[in-house]
Order: C-alpha cells, then structure tokens, then sequence
C-alpha cells in the first residue's frame, strides 16, 4: 500500500495506522463468513423538487433483510455531457439526508465530471439509512444494506447499460464516493456486502467513521470517540440510555462484528483502487478510525490503497476548492 500524507501529519498518522494493525477480528469476520444479503428496491414515479441544478431527482424505498421498516431515499442524476464514460454515486455525510453537493463549488465540480464524460448519481435518504427503528438491535452493518442496495440497483440500471469497460484496472467505469458518514456508506458495500467485483474505485472522504465501533464507545482512545447517540440509535436506543453512551463493556462483541475493520467478510481487493482523502484540517475522529480502516486493508493484502492528507482540507470535502480538485483527479485516474 502506497501513502501519500501531507506535511507535518506523517509521524501521527503513521503511529495511528501502527497501533491500528494490531485489531482483533469481529465475530462477523470468522473464517467462511459470507457478505451480508442485499435487499430490494421500488423506485417512485417522480421526487421532490429539490435536486441541485443539473440533476433529476426520483423517489424510491428500499426493503432489507432483518431490517424492520423500508427506508425512503431520493436518488437525482446527471447525465454525461461528453461521450459516457461511467458512473459515479455520492452518498453524504451525518444522517444523509442531504445532498452531498448543492452548492457553487460542488455544482461547477459536477460540471467538470459530466464534460468528462460522467454520469453522477447522488442518493439523499428521507428516513436516515443508519437509525433504527426504537427497540430494534439492527445496528450500522445491516442498516447498510440500504446503501448497499442502492449501489447494486445503480450499477444495474444506470452503468450497465451504457456498455461502457474501463480500459485499466481501477479506473472509473463505475465507481463511488462518500464523505463522513457516506465514507461509511461506501466502504461497507466492500467490507460487509461483498460488492468489489462491481466497483473499479472507492473514495472515502472524511472517514470512514464507522470503523472500529468498540474502540470509538468504550474510550480506549479518545481521539477515535464516536458521536454516541447516532451509534446507539442505529441499535434502536433513545439518546443517552444506549451501550454507547454507556460505555457498556457487554456490548464489545456486537460492536467489533459491526465495525467496517473489525467485522465485515472481505479486506482483500485485487482489483478495486481505494483512495482516502483524510483533511488535513479535519479534527474530527473521522481521521483515527480511518487508519484503522486502511491498515486492515493493508495487512489483508489489498494492494491499490492510497491516503491523502491535504494540508487545507477540512472535514466536509464538498465546500474546498483544493479537496474537489483533488476528488476530482482521483476520480479521473
């Protein structure tokens, strides 16, 4: 695996990945452990009107094994204004029910992919693709069967038919990308889901923070703490009275069979190119549970795995200049 990290954050990151190297595996990451099951999904007649410019938004609802209610979501999509090239998804970050970009830099960073012959789909969730229902123990790995379903519907009935082959081995074709909770959203369909053979790269932005969960609840590191109340509520539990909050030590094993390292069936991929973008003006834990993320790659022997670390990059990508130039190079390589 190739690093590429900015000035004066090598020693940290380094001491990062380091300590990360050493994980236990997660029960769902035992010898002979299968992917996760997809789900289905209904696409709407039409969606709101609230697609950012250039894009044509429909409704759908995805239904997921052991996952209790269906979750709605819009899905908007841009077509190529030059010869089709491929497809690229956005999943955004938090709840994800936002768009990933809707403002000036974003919409002129979208300009800049269709004139490169791109095809962009971006997926807003109306309910959020990782609460559960209250009282329902589904947790993150399975509430991301949503995502997961929606990578496998776009890549079905928006890539293949345009008969389009990338010419080099990780090179977009179809590829996807997410910042802070969508860096979770894409990296589970590869760790959990079993969907590499589909995807020629992954571009998580700002995490993903969803990587190693024990260590984030139980506070053996604080700067990979996570956010409490939306682990808990992806385990069905009202804010402040769940395992996390609680720092509940009984809860480990479930929390390492869902993290994205410390779980998940499969690390090794040949074929898919995995490219990070870890601002470097990004405090947030989002950057710590990454490196757990990249070393578990890393020891399972995943080769095409790159990190960058750009100095002037904060936390959210879709508002830097540098980080979409950047994005967008990646994108195109």
């Amino acid at each position: 695996m190739r690093l590429i990290l900015g000035i004066g954050s090598v020693c940290a990151f380094a001491a990062s990945i380091a300590g990360a190297v050493g994980l236990a595996a997660g029960p769902a990451a035992s010898a002979g452990s299968k992917a996760l099951p997809l789900g289905s999904l209904s696409l709407g007649v039409s969606g709101p009107g609230d697609a950012p410019a250039g894009f044509t938004a429909r409704s759908f609802s995805v239904r997921c094994p052991g996952v209790p209610e269906p979750a709605e979501g819009i899905i908007a999509t841009a077509p190529a204004l030059a010869r089709a090239r491929g497809v690229i998804m956005f999943f955004s970050g938090g709840l994800g029910t936002g768009y990933w970009g809707a403002r000036t830099e974003s919409l002129e960073f979208f300009e800049a992919l269709r004139r490169d012959g791109f095809t962009l789909v971006q997926v807003r969730w109306v309910d959020s693709w990782m609460e559960s229902t209250p009282g329902e123990r589904v947790g993150p790995a399975r509430l991301a069967c949503r995502p997961a379903t929606v990578v496998k519907w776009a890549h079905d009935r928006i890539f293949e038919p345009l008969g389009v082959k990338p010419a080099n081995v990780g090179r977009c074709g179809f590829c996807i990308t997410g910042n802070s909770g969508g860096a979770s959203q894409v990296s589970y369909a590869l760790s959990h889901f079993g969907l590499e053979t589909l995807l020629d790269a992954v571009v998580p932005t700002g995490g993903p923070p969803h990587a190693a969960l024990a260590k984030g609840c139980l506070g053996s590191d604080r700067s990979s703490a996570l956010p409490a109340g939306k682990i808990d509520g992806s385990y069905g539990f009202a804010r402040g009275r769940g395992p996390c909050a609680r720092r509940d030590e009984s809860f480990r094993a479930r929390w390492l069979g869902d993290g994205i390292a410390t779980g998940g069936n499969d690390f090794f991929h040949p074929r898919t190119r995995i490219a990070f973008i870890l601002g470097g003006q990004d405090p947030t834990s989002a950057v710590p549970q990454a490196a757990e993320y990249v070393a578990r790659l890393r020891v399972a022997g995943s080769r095409r795995v790159t990190v960058r670390r750009p100095p002037d990059v904060p936390h959210g990508i879709a508002g830097s200049k540098a980080g979409l130039v950047l994005l967008r190079a990646l994108l195109r390589a």
